[in-house]
């Protein structure tokens, strides 16, 4: 347990269309939900695990289509001790020694429809004000993986820290190739970067760490508990978000060490988001009140059918970190190498589960019993995904270069090359390819 622990209130929005890894996820079912690494949990669980030895409590913002089935993930995984629903409504988990005890509660809100990340993670925030007054949150996407947890835990650590100084704070992840993938966090040219804690250069903060595989709860504190030679990260002033770059665009951020890719995650005090909010957003701040004011009563229901409708579009990079970066009001903590991936393509899938001499990864989603359906003969560089409740038996044979997905109700097939081109293509099917 950490000095912080019991002073981050952990928020967790899930929500997503489901296309980038189609046919594995749906609209109905993201890939927040897939056991995707090897831990056997979901990608939200792995996100609830690797929060633990800092969390004091975690909220969950999902959409109406995947509420039934993010609780069904979390009862599933967890002997946590309440799930809390609108209305203070509560649902005991069952405890059951085969579970990961989470030690802590669990509250889910539920959007009546999509309103960007700003609605989801302010609505949150001011729940959290609301229950245990000013506070530290945190807002982390439910469907990444970190390879490294114990240099991202210290990298957390030092954004409390800095939100504590009156800071809204986001990581930075060091990038190790000019991808075209990622918006990118530009920091100030004239600052070097400072820590909280010490002066030390940051290149020191750069050093390869030991590289964590993900394992139950108890495992991960326990291994934090056992790692405090980290170094303390440092943090610098944020200029600028920015979208997605081309090719040359994406070299010369990455060129001039002053930009790191935006993995989504930030750090504020409750007290001080609203009054970013009453700045910037100021119409929004008064019906995500009215929201929150009455969440845990029995007017919630009529209270948010009246308000939420009413709430703009707006990320919360548009919407607040972007005007704050350009008044001073917005730090970047630089992670180094964590081993952060978005999960967003069908080879960080194989990558994340193993590929072998010849470029093949054979991925049995749901257990961990793997390859028991998929044979491949004389076949190089070959994706074979297959839902662990698939009865089909896949074989593949002089081929190379493909990419094969098969849930048990669809298959699809395609090459290497054609792939990030998918999410277009299901716009163009019929019922029930898309969907379900």
């Amino acid at each position: 347990m950490t000095a912080d622990k019991q002073q981050l209130h952990v928020i967790i929005p899930a929500g997503g269309a489901g296309k980038r890894l189609w046919p594995l996820s749906r609209a109905s079912y993201p890939k927040f939900l897939l056991p995707l690494s090897s831990s056997g949990h979901s990608l939200l669980g792995d996100t609830i695990i690797r929060l633990a030895p800092i969390a004091s409590s975690y909220c969950i913002v999902t959409g109406r289509k995947h509420h039934n089935s993010v609780r069904k993930d979390i009862e599933s995984s967890f002997a946590g001790k309440t799930l809390y629903g609108a209305g203070g409504a509560q649902c005991e988990v069952v405890v059951d020694e085969q579970k990961e005890d989470l030690g802590t509660d669990i509250s889910i809100i539920v959007e009546p429809e999509p309103k960007n990340s700003l609605a989801a993670i302010g609505l949150a925030t001011l729940v959290c004000h609301q229950r245990y007054g000013p506070t530290i949150v945190g807002s982390f996407a439910a469907d990444h993986v970190i390879g490294s947890p114990k240099r991202f835990i210290h990298c957390i650590e030092t954004a409390i820290r800095c939100a504590k100084n009156g800071k809204m704070v986001t990581l930075g992840v060091t990038p190790h190739y000019a991808s075209t993938s990622y918006g990118y966090i530009e920091r100030k040219v004239s600052q070097a970067p400072l820590s909280l804690d010490s002066t030390k250069p940051l290149d020191k903060c750069m050093k390869e760490h030991d590289v964590q595989s993900f394992g139950p709860i108890a495992q991960q504190r326990k291994q934090y508990q056992e790692n405090e030679d980290v170094t303390v990260p440092q943090w610098c002033e944020v200029v600028r978000f920015h979208e997605k770059p081309d090719a040359h665009t994406a070299v010369e951020y990455v060129g001039t060490g002053r930009f790191y890719w935006n993995a989504g995650i930030f750090v504020f005090s409750t007290k001080r988001f609203i009054e970013f909010m009453r700045r910037h957003q100021p119409a929004m701040l008064l019906r995500l009140q009215r929201i929150a004011e009455s969440y845990d009563t029995s007017e919630c229901e009529r209270v948010m059918a009246e308000e939420w409708p009413q709430l703009p579009h707006l990320s919360i990079d548009h919407g607040l970190a972007q005007p704050l970066a350009s008044e001073g009001e917005m730090a970047v903590i630089p992670t180094g190498d964590i081993q952060w991936n978005d999960v967003g393509t069908y080879q960080t899938v194989a990558e994340l589960n193993g590929i072998d001499s010849d470029g093949n990864a054979l991925v049995s989603i749901g257990t961990a019993n793997a390859q028991t359906h998929m044979k491949v003969v004389d076949t190089k560089n070959t994706i074979v995904l297959q839902n662990a409740a698939s009865p089909h038996q896949l074989a593949l044979a002089g081929v190379n270069n493909l990419i094969v997905v098969d849930t048990g109700q669809t298959v699809l097939i395609t090459t290497s090359e054609y792939a990030d081109k998918i999410p277009q293509v299901i716009e163009r099917l019929e019922e029930p390819y898309n969907s379900g």
